[in-house]
């Protein structure tokens, strides 16, 4: 018979040593008996079991403290040996005691919340926030005993909280499980204003804090068109301006449903640069000092573009629009995949992936004195990811690795390969 394999545990594996420890393997062939022989590797002597079963298995108690090392051989029904396995190693630890989550609790009038735990030993933690039974929110942390839950939980929706985490022994404890109520009520009534400037769509907030300007006792509506009116439409005084709520701090930007800005102080507008052509869906989550939010209607927004937009990714201002172009602008997609043959069918299958190759061709008519040369010159110099845009409804990040001038009586030719990469806009 060859050695047995498949040895468990192994490879510095940690096992909580309080439990009983399954030492497991796979032998070559029938077995009928084997010798299983175990030591701490600070000592010289084996201890050994020999029993005659057919069980590739073997639970051990009172294993000692720290680094493990054990082997084993089996034997067939005719009692031929094998030889020894491999020496396995693994780590016996103590488990850590379960944490305590000391905050939140019951009910929760925020959106924002700060978990915090105490433990012993900690080294790293695990915590995990369940909405239902879906995990909706995931995080890994080290020694801190504290952390800020990064994404809003909702008004008037039920959470549970677990918490566990590692010592040094790699071991983990078991989970605290805490379960809140999020109630709250934001005074703040957000709303969109935009303006579509050169190049881009600038948004921002109005915020509306109806206890703080009326005291008539009632509930209200705001109609951005007509102002404020009762719920039975009487009017009440005309008033059609915004009041900025002192208590919102900042915002959050949603183009089409995706998150593209955070922490946005609530008196500073937005500039964003979506396709041309295409209808814009802007939401607006604003936040407030008590940890609150409250979201805008959404806003819908065309910018139309004309010529071609370039602008290095991490820098707004560098964005330039180049008026004029050859004509014979072209763009091309590949999608991967490859071709299949098969025993028995007569033509191949094709089978695709997710990887895509993008790319424009186009060469850029650059007129003295524009400004355009020195912009593309500075652009595709940085080395680094830029955003194309075009009046066809291109947006592609991208990066151009080649500058090519040639000169003209009236200025310079530049063409240019836009190569698409991957970048990811999700805040």
């Amino acid at each position: 018979m060859n050695q047995p394999s498949g040895l468990k545990p192994t490879g510095g594996q940690p096992v909580n040593r309080a439990e009983s420890i399954m030492f497991e393997w796979t032998s070559d062939g029938e077995q009928s008996a084997f010798d299983l022989r175990w030591r701490p590797t600070d000592e010289t002597e084996w201890r050994n079991v020999s029993l005659s079963i057919d069980e590739e298995q073997y639970e051990i108690s009172g294993v000692p403290y720290g680094e493990i090392e054990w082997q084993v051989r089996t034997y067939d029904p005719e009692d031929t040996a094998s030889d020894w396995s491999d020496v396995a190693i693994f780590f016996a630890g103590d488990k850590p005691e379960t944490p305590e989550i000391i905050r939140p609790s019951g009910e929760v009038n925020a959106a924002n919340i700060t978990a915090e735990w105490s433990s012993s030993g900690q080294v790293a933690y695990l915590l995990e926030v369940e909405d239902g039974e879906e995990v909706f929110y995931s995080h890994e942390g080290g020694s801190g005993n504290s952390h800020i839950v990064e994404k809003d939980l909702e008004d008037e929706q039920s959470y549970t909280f677990r918490l566990s985490i590692q010592n040094e022994d790699g071991l983990w404890s078991d989970e605290d499980i805490v379960s809140i109520t999020v109630a709250f009520q934001s005074d703040v009534i957000p709303f969109i204003e935009s303006e579509i400037l050169n190049g881009a769509i600038e948004v921002s907030v109005s915020t509306i804090n109806l206890g703080g300007t009326f005291e008539f006792g009632d509930t209200y509506e705001y109609d951005p068109e007509a102002g404020f009116s009762s719920v039975n439409d009487d009017s009440i005084g005309g008033y059609f301006g915004s009041v900025l709520q002192h208590s919102a701090t900042e915002y959050d930007v949603y183009r089409d449903g995706m998150k593209v800005a955070k922490e946005v102080p609530v008196s500073d507008p937005f500039k964003d640069f979506p396709a041309s052509g295409k209808e814009t869906e802007y939401t607006l989550r604003v936040r407030t000092e008590d940890g609150t939010y409250a979201d805008s209607e959404p806003k819908h927004v065309t910018a139309d573009l004309r010529g071609v937009w370039l602008q290095d990714i991490q820098d707004p201002e560098s964005l330039h629009q180049f008026k004029y172009f050859e004509p014979n602008r072209s763009a091309e997609r590949t999608f991967g995949g490859g071709m299949m043959q098969f025993e028995g069918r007569q033509f191949p299958v094709a089978e695709f992936n997710e990887r895509e190759e993008q790319s424009v061709s186009l060469t850029l008519q650059i007129k003295k004195d524009s400004g355009d040369i020195e912009a593309i010159r500075d652009l595709i110099s940085r080395r680094s990811t830029l955003l194309y845009r075009d009046a066809k409804g291109r947006r592609i990040f991208c990066v151009i690795f080649t500058l090519q001038e040639t000169e003209q009586a009236w200025g310079w030719l530049v063409p240019l390969d836009v190569q698409a990469v991957h970048f990811d806009e999700v805040i």
